[in-house]
């Protein structure tokens, strides 16, 4: 199921599915699609397989710690 969350500032789209994947980003394997972008530029995109991660390393652990409590 796709969801769609603000963050930030940042618009945060995910795939995410009730139990986890071999595709799933190692930190939350539940999740096989994601990407983040605030106005115009592109920061993260994770499909089955990181493309880029564009995000600092605080902004991203934050990010899988929103995902935590909201998914």
């Amino acid at each position: 199921m796709w969801r769609i969350f603000r963050f930030m500032g940042y618009k945060v789209q995910v795939k995410v599915f009730d139990e986890g994947s071999q595709f799933g980003i190692s930190e939350f394997p539940r999740i096989s699609k994601m990407c983040v972008h605030k106005g115009n530029k592109w920061l993260l995109n994770y499909d089955r397989g990181w493309d880029f991660n564009d995000l600092s390393p605080t902004a991203y652990k934050l990010l899988l710690k929103f995902l935590e409590w909201a998914l």
